[in-house]
């Protein structure tokens, strides 16, 4: 069951059934920053921010990735740094 696709529901339900219910946590950096750029509805993103350990990288997230009023329609997302095999500058300091 993949972020963004199912949740904790869906995960209990099959729990309960006698199955192994696991949410996978793949692309989550990726549905993450999405969830800014589309205005973060219900605040959700920015209260975990609040309780990020280091202060500056949540700071540095919501300048770059959040959109108050969300995307309008047709804009494309702004893109994470692709990972590459020297690690970027701006994943290096998070």
């Amino acid at each position: 069951m993949g972020i963004a696709v199912s949740d904790w529901r869906l995960a209990r339900a099959v729990a309960s059934s006698g199955q192994l219910g696991v949410v996978s946590g793949t692309a989550l950096d990726t549905v993450f920053v999405r969830r800014l750029q589309d205005g973060d509805v219900g605040g959700a993103i920015r209260r975990a921010l609040e309780h990020f350990p280091i202060p500056g990288v949540a700071t540095e997230l919501l300048r770059r990735y959040w959109k108050p009023e969300g995307r309008t329609p047709g804009e494309p997302y702004r893109l994470l740094p692709m990972y590459k095999a020297a690690v970027s500058a701006a994943r290096a300091r998070w």
